[in-house]
């Protein structure tokens, strides 16, 4: 059996963007599930997740979320990152905490 792995966890404590992942040079990785947790008591209205290739040119937006004061957003996706593609997080308010489970295959 193949089972999701954690892939990248971060918690993003100002507003803007950051780094999650960046997929290995070699093998597929597919992105399973993205879980976003604002433990604060105010909505974040944007949680963007942005795919930046490594060889097409330009970038573009793999998700958009809305995360309600105290709770968790939650996307099943089966999407695939290119070799050497950077997965960016962006958060318009801060703390908000990100994980990603999905798969490597070699």
């Amino acid at each position: 059996m193949i089972y999701t792995r954690r892939l990248a966890a971060l918690t993003l404590d100002v507003a803007g963007w950051a780094g999650l992942y960046l997929a290995p040079s070699t093998g597929t990785v597919v992105i399973r599930d993205i879980v976003a947790t604002n433990d604060s008591a105010t909505l974040v209205d944007r949680v963007l997740l942005q795919v930046n290739p490594k060889v097409r040119t330009g970038s573009f937006l793999l998700a958009r979320l809305q995360v309600a004061a105290g709770s968790s957003a939650h996307v099943e996706l089966r999407q695939v990152l290119e070799p050497d593609e950077t997965l960016l997080v962006y958060t318009s308010i801060a703390p908000i905490s990100i994980a990603i489970t999905g798969y490597v295959f070699e």
